[in-house]
């Protein structure tokens, strides 16, 4: 018999909402860290450069975002008040 299929569960707006706030620092450490451009000439070279970028972006985000929730208080670029619904 087959397993009956859910439908996925869908973050709420407060989470959404809170994670992209966060991007735009994230994107800005990663720049720092491993540059805004890869190398075009060597695709080998920015494929390294891409996944190191990436890497370091979403560990960026976690981060934020675990630190954000640990203080549940204000958004970290706009200031408002973390509304749960």
């Amino acid at each position: 018999m087959l397993a009956k299929l859910t439908e996925p569960a869908r973050p709420d707006a407060a989470y959404i909402s809170a994670r992209e706030a966060l991007i735009p620092i994230a994107e800005k450490y990663a720049d720092k860290h491993c540059g805004k451009r890869g190398p075009k000439d060597n695709k080998k070279e920015l494929e390294k450069w891409y996944n190191s970028w990436s890497r370091t972006f979403h560990r960026k985000m976690d981060q934020l975002y675990i630190e954000f929730m640990a203080r549940k208080d204000t958004c970290p670029t706009c200031g408002r008040k973390y509304e749960s619904s």
